[in-house]
């Protein structure tokens, strides 16, 4: 048996359903699962190959996150707890209920994110949602009455480990595969002929799975990846009723274990249909046996050796993967939230083609960005310059009238771009007869008029003194609701 080691990082948004309903809000897995490398295989390999690809010769696991030192992430384990109201030194305590199974306080189970082994902190999936609107080809291009929805997606930038573990007369054809993706990169997920699933491939070196910790005669049975168990022909989800076939008999302990199920079907996208539903015990669940003897370490590795080939059905696909008493779960340290590691320069987001219509729209954000930033600055602004003109009206012993700001308004616009041209315009139109006495009275030590809106200048562009000088007749009137002019 040869395994090849992975390190998918996402190029674009990856979309990978969580279910297949088309109904309601989308949700997208947070991992990419085995079964769509599998696909990606057969796409590169150009047939199906039956022998190759169905049954235990070859098998694809899940790509689980990494973190920034590489290092490969698992599903947080369902036997790890926190407390629902902890005190402050207790915030970050975790408590793994095989060794507490009677806390002294209500605990809540950690059902998201991943924990990664090597050091001791959870991890989390970034997503991305966008809407969108089938086009009405018949209607100039509209949006399709009823057809708006929308993509949850794992975000581009992240970085994921996968494991492809195949047997020796086949390594061949799995390593000419893996080069294909290497040179040409992978597509996988929904919308791959869209902006959607582009994703690099590189070969990378990882650790074994940890050796097995003994604890005294239980035998702790960690589910990495889904389980289809099944006994007679029928699924079994109560692990009461089914012991690995690869193990002595034990005696099954529901009250250390905690397990997760699920029921979903997988889309065959060559046979254009979806597959029979699989109920499977979730990734993360822990069945906890009792030997009824001590464990000794030869033996747990035997039983390690014994769940290499994982158990159960749809292994091909990187299901039923167990690890035998691992040493997180031996034991539970202190935890702290981190994001998937980026590369240093990798984007958020895929970026955008460089052509006439990216850059003209890419222009446009940057441009209403800008603006709305100056609505904001103007408004406040107005407010400061109406109590100006309401206290000069009070010094000069007259109503000024609201018109004195559409001048300012208006050579806000002309004059865009060129402050030093608004500002020779500005100091003419202030000293014109009729205007002086508003915008240069002595105001005996206080800011005149004019020197306000040029300070205004020096700390604002054009369009916010455009959107202030818009807003100050507003502001007015609403201090004054008789209206008309002052």
């Amino acid at each position: 048996m040869k395994s090849f080691h992975l390190e998918l990082e996402l190029q674009s948004d990856v979309i990978v359903s969580a279910r297949a309903a088309t109904e309601g809000q989308h949700h997208s897995l947070d991992y990419l699962p085995g079964s769509a490398l599998l696909g990606a295989a057969v796409a590169t390999h150009g047939q199906f190959d039956e022998r190759l690809f169905l049954g235990n010769t070859c098998r694809f696991h899940d790509a689980l996150p990494m973190a920034e030192s590489g290092a490969r992430a698992v599903p947080m384990p369902l036997v790890f707890h926190m407390y629902k109201q902890p005190e402050q030194d207790e915030k970050n305590a975790l408590l793994n209920m095989i060794l507490e199974p009677e806390p002294a306080k209500q605990t809540q189970a950690i059902r998201s994110g991943y924990w990664v082994p090597d050091e001791n902190f959870r991890l989390s999936v970034e997503k991305s949602y966008r809407l969108k609107s089938a086009i009405d080809r018949f209607q100039y291009g509209r949006a399709e009455q009823g057809k708006i929805f929308g993509y949850e997606a794992i975000r581009a930038g992240q970085r994921f480990a996968s494991q492809i573990d195949v047997d020796d007369d086949n390594a061949d054809y799995v390593d000419r595969i893996i080069s294909s993706w290497e040179h040409d990169g992978l597509k996988i997920g929904r919308s791959r002929s869209a902006e959607y699933g582009a994703i690099k491939v590189t070969r990378i070196d990882m650790k074994p799975d940890p050796l097995p910790e003994a604890n005294g005669s239980l035998l702790i049975l960690y589910a990495e990846s889904d389980i289809v168990l099944c006994r007679e022909g029928q699924p079994v989800l109560d692990p009461a009723h089914w012991t690995p076939e690869q193990f002595v008999p034990l005696r099954y302990l529901p009250e250390r274990s905690a397990i997760k199920t699920r029921r979903y079907s997988v889309y065959n996208s060559t046979y254009q249909a979806y597959t029979s539903e699989r109920q499977v015990l979730s990734r993360g669940s822990v069945l906890v046996y009792d030997a009824g003897t001590t464990l000794q370490q030869e033996e747990l590795r035997a039983y390690q050796q014994s769940a290499a080939g994982g158990v159960g059905l749809y292994r091909q696909e990187g299901l039923g993967r167990l690890l035998v008493n691992p040493p997180f779960l031996i034991k539970a340290p202190v935890w702290l939230m981190q994001q998937p590691a980026r590369r240093p320069g990798c984007r958020d987001k895929a970026s955008p083609p460089n052509n006439p219509l990216a850059r003209l729209l890419v222009k446009k954000s940057k441009r209403r960005s800008i603006e709305a930033a100056a609505v904001v600055q103007g408004l406040a602004l107005a407010r400061e310059w109406a109590a100006v003109h309401k206290q000069i009206s009070r010094e000069i012993g007259t109503d000024v009238g609201k018109t004195q700001w559409a001048a300012l308004r208006e050579m806000s616009v002309r004059f865009d771009g060129h402050p030093e041209d608004f500002c020779k315009c500005f100091t003419a139109y202030c000293n014109e007869a009729l205007r002086r006495r508003f915008w240069k009275e002595d105001r005996g030590g206080k800011k005149t008029a004019e020197e306000l809106v040029m300070e205004s200048l020096s700390k604002y562009d054009l369009r916010t003194l455009y959107h202030a000088a818009v807003n100050v007749p507003r502001t007015l009137r609403e201090k004054d609701p008789k209206g008309g002019s002052q």
